[in-house]
């Protein structure tokens, strides 16, 4: 799967087909991290866009410091580099932070 490049940063996605819905993982875990049962269940009625936040999974390191708006901007740009300008999000942990800005 792609990577995209977001500011410094390059961002390690998974995407499905119809109705988008962006989902965002806590702190220090990875897409993988959903396991296999729920993005199988939402792909039946949604466009899953699963990501690894910066410094997680396959995304790259950040060479600085950074905030949870950085981490925010990083989720907006993935969805511009996709060309996706509407979806529906769900997130856990700090990806319910992220998703909250």
């Amino acid at each position: 799967m792609p990577n995209v490049r977001v500011g410094n940063i390059d961002l390690y996605y998974e995407i499905g087909k119809v109705n988008p819905l962006l989902v965002i993982m806590g702190l220090k875990f990875s897409l993988l991290d959903w396991g296999e049962k729920l993005p199988q269940k939402l792909v039946e009625k949604y466009q899953v866009i699963l990501f690894d936040n910066r410094n997680s999974g396959r995304s790259s390191r950040a060479t600085n410091t950074y905030s949870i708006a950085d981490m925010a901007n990083d989720t907006s740009g993935l969805l511009d580099e996709l060309g996706i300008t509407k979806a529906h999000v769900f997130g856990i942990s700090m990806g319910g932070a992220i998703a909250n800005l």
